[in-house]
């Protein structure tokens, strides 16, 4: 088990699958038995964001799925510090074109070690749903890497 804090920041372009992979590894979560102890969803213009805390693992873990706008990216992080979680996965744009970006809002989260990860896109050979769980899989790598069941890794 990690002691430090972390963010695992999903990085990429607008309607790449980024939503699509955090409501994954919170289904993933809940049925691992992950209490959730906030969530609040029907956000976004297709009402398909979310964010919300779950304890599993003897660690609280923060999902945000927002990942287009400095301001969200940046409200979202700073409510998930505030209710303590030792973990956060969120996402980001590939690049901050509009300067302050996503991924600057995820950078000046202070106490927290940063982990960006690329977002697998849809490709020959690759689908996006595949994309999506090969992403989710990454991600869940991350979360049980900093709790108590590193044997869950290989499910």
């Amino acid at each position: 088990m990690e002691n430090q804090k972390k963010i695992i920041a999903l990085k990429g372009r607008g309607g790449s699958g980024k939503t699509t992979t955090m409501n994954l590894l919170r289904d993933q979560l809940i049925a691992l038995g992950a209490e959730e102890e906030f969530y609040l969803g029907g956000l976004g213009h297709q009402g398909r964001d979310f964010y919300g805390v779950y304890r599993i693992w003897g660690i609280l873990i923060g999902i945000t799925s927002e990942g287009d706008f400095h301001r969200i990216v940046a409200s979202r992080l700073l409510f998930l510090v505030e209710k303590g979680c030792t973990v956060i996965a969120c996402t980001c744009r590939t690049r901050d074109v509009i300067k302050p970006g996503t991924n600057a809002a995820v950078k000046a989260v202070k106490g927290y070690k940063k982990e960006f990860l690329p977002k697998t896109y849809r490709q020959k050979g690759v689908s996006e749903e595949d994309a999506n769980f090969a992403d989710r899989q990454l991600v869940m790598s991350r979360l049980i890497a900093m709790g108590d069941e590193p044997s869950l890794v290989e499910k």
